[in-house]
């Protein structure tokens, strides 16, 4: 039972720090780009439906696994 535990406690803090990197990663865009683009960008990538609303909730941490992998490199490129 223990084991359980500290696998659930690991998987936790990788969720933990992977939410902290797209959500600061989503803020310098956002310094960059309105979210209108980035929607348009997402939205045109095809895997998904996204709306402003939507990406407001991967912003606050509350959905940002719901990036996939190819919509995440994506956004990565628009960086400087």
């Amino acid at each position: 039972m223990q084991e359980n535990i500290s696998v659930t406690h690991a998987r936790n803090l990788i969720a933990d720090d992977a939410g902290s990197e797209i959500q600061a990663m989503l803020s310098q865009l956002l310094e960059i780009y309105d979210v209108k683009t980035l929607v348009a960008h997402l939205n045109g990538l095809g895997e998904q439906h996204w709306s402003p609303a939507i990406l407001k909730r991967v912003m606050m941490n509350a959905a940002w696994h719901r990036l996939s992998d190819n919509e995440l490199t994506c956004l990565k490129t628009g960086l400087p």
